[in-house]
């Protein structure tokens, strides 16, 4: 007769928390911008799982479960860091944007837009002065001048 060998509870409660925690944090973690919070939720959670596992090592207990809540916050923390991470950095690219174009504004030869704008400026007077001058002769030769 063979005999089985019983698993037993232990840490299966600290585990399930973990796991609902873990969830919770993942959830959080990938919502832009909000995601950065999930590292308040997604470290207990680690926490938890982690003890959950050694007691269930001591305790030969089931540890699938801790395992999964184990990975997900992980993950969840890894998303959050990440997002926490490219928050930090982002003010500092939106500097160098703002250098790059201080710096080719600067670099523009505003003297010879100035004179292309004239130039412009002067042929569209004179074009416009010519078709008033034929508008003007029409009119004269219908009203009988």
């Amino acid at each position: 007769m063979e005999e089985q060998v019983k698993k037993s509870k232990a840490g299966k409660i600290l585990g399930i928390i973990s796991f609902v925690i873990a969830v919770i944090s993942l959830l959080i973690s990938v919502i832009p911008i909000l995601g950065t919070f999930g590292v308040f939720v997604g470290v207990p959670a680690l926490i938890l799982a982690v003890v959950a596992l050694i007691i269930a090592i001591k305790g030969k207990g089931k540890k699938g479960l801790i395992i999964t809540a184990l990975i997900l916050s992980f993950i969840a923390n890894s998303v959050s860091g990440l997002q926490l991470y490219y928050e930090m950095n982002s003010p500092s690219e939106i500097e160098n944007i703002n250098n790059i174009l201080d710096d080719g504004l600067n670099n523009v030869d505003t003297k010879s837009l100035e004179d292309e704008l004239n130039d412009a400026m002067n042929q569209s007077m004179d074009s416009l002065g010519g078709d008033v001058n034929k508008m003007q002769k029409g009119l004269d030769s219908i009203s009988g001048k």
